[in-house]
């Protein structure tokens, strides 16, 4: 064709590629965004739970609840 390998790369073997790839991919984005959403919110009412849990023991809610915001 003469084209040089670069030239065949850019030109034809990735664009074909990344027709194929695009979807999975993008799926697994939103699953990550999705999950670390999941988690975040997961992870922040533990937090809170065991503060009070902590100010049910030493009524100091003020610089617990200060330390976890």
């Amino acid at each position: 064709m003469g084209m040089t390998y670069l030239q065949v790369m850019r030109r034809i073997v990735l664009p074909q590629a990344l027709r194929t790839a695009f979807p999975p991919l993008s799926n697994e984005l939103i699953s990550l965004v999705k999950d670390t959403s999941l988690a975040a919110n997961i992870t922040v009412l533990e937090m809170l739970m065991a503060t009070q849990r902590i100010v049910s023991r030493t009524y100091e809610a003020l610089p617990l609840y200060l330390e976890y915001g």
